[in-house]
């Protein structure tokens, strides 16, 4: 099962709200609604993971799910095919030499996977686009 369908199966299982998760967790709702389509998944031990498994645990002790636990939740995040624990300090190198290598413009790549440069410079969130780099390669 991949993550998105996991969250869909909670959100569907507890009959609750993007809107209420995204309040509890603190995640924007632009985030979610790419959580829940598959187009992003949540680094694991990150603030958005966390407040993720803790919204949905709250959601579902207020509706009398007590088997559905903090940890219950976030043990079937884990097994989604589509979570991958990754190295961080690796995939920053490995990012470095990759923007480094094929000589890519970092401001022009933020604008055009539209995001914030401040993000990309810590290696952030970029990693999920790399498809899109295809495009800023040197002609």
């Amino acid at each position: 099962m991949k993550f998105c369908e996991q969250l869909g199966k909670y959100i569907e299982q507890l009959s609750c709200t993007a809107k209420e998760l995204c309040k509890l967790s603190g995640i924007s709702p632009s985030t979610f609604s790419r959580y829940r389509s598959g187009e992003r998944i949540p680094e694991i031990d990150t603030v958005a993971f966390d407040g993720l498994c803790n919204a949905l645990e709250a959601v579902a002790r207020e509706k009398g799910y007590g088997d559905m636990t903090r940890e219950n939740i976030k043990r079937a995040f884990l097994d989604c095919e589509d979570i991958i624990p990754a190295d961080r300090e690796s995939m920053r190198q490995n990012f470095n030499t990759l923007i480094s290598a094929l000589d890519i413009n970092i401001k022009r790549m933020c604008k055009e996977i539209n995001y914030d440069v401040s993000t990309v410079s810590v290696y952030g969130t970029v990693l999920e686009s790399l498809p899109t780099l295809n495009a800023l390669l040197p002609q």
